[in-house]
């Protein structure tokens, strides 16, 4: 879990020393002040997300939701897909995919034989980048193309903490994946090739 992220830069530039001209122009103890403080109510709030009150932490999601802030929408989807209530790890998978404008699925190469693992690299390498188009949230929906309704057979679908996906087509022969979302907040899971219907280990990462 790092929360924090978005303060790493400034971070930075206070450990290196301040830039010409901050001593006349910041009151660098009071912005100290304010990270700290910032920082504080991050902590909280994600302790509220992944504590022991479910109905409590789908409230403050959907309250980090709403507000429009950036720093507080990723911190919500971040502690949200790790979190202990399964119905909240639900809720920030499916906001966490309709988020994002592409998916990469990364292949578990380290498990693969030579013979398998060539086979990965002459189908489609280590990394697969799928564009996610229009998000269809009354159908958990997400379509792997430039359509205005849900394409079942171009398409990821999101049901509980389970992701499907089909892209038929891709590579000319399609692209099969079922994934599941871990207790990390990772999806991992298996991606077929039709045309072979050899299988291979996959994760997607959020972070």
């Amino acid at each position: 879990m790092k929360p924090f992220l978005p303060l790493r830069p400034l971070a930075l530039a206070l450990a290196l020393g301040p830039a010409p001209g901050w001593a006349q122009g910041v009151d660098l103890v009071a912005l100290m002040a304010q990270i700290d403080k910032s920082s504080g109510q991050y902590e909280q709030l994600i302790g509220i997300l992944q504590g022991s009150d479910s109905n409590r932490a789908l409230a403050a999601f959907d309250a980090m939701l709403r507000s429009g802030d950036k720093t507080l929408t990723e911190v919500a989807l971040e502690a949200g897909l790790s979190a202990t209530d399964s119905r909240l790890r639900a809720r920030a998978l499916w906001e966490a995919l309709s988020h994002k404008s592409a998916l990469s699925i990364v292949f578990d190469e380290g498990s693969l034989d030579e013979t398998r693992k060539q086979a990965l690299i002459e189908w489609s390498g280590q990394v697969v980048t799928l564009p996610l188009y229009a998000a269809f949230a009354d159908r958990q929906c997400l379509n792997l193309s430039n359509s205005r309704e849900c394409v079942p057979d171009k398409s990821v679908s999101v049901a509980g903490l389970g992701v499907d996906i089909r892209f038929d087509g891709y590579r000319t022969y399609g692209l099969n994946a079922q994934f599941s979302l871990d207790e990390s907040g990772t999806l991992v899971g298996l991606v077929t090739n039709p045309n072979s219907n050899a299988t291979f280990p996959a994760r997607i990462v959020f972070r």
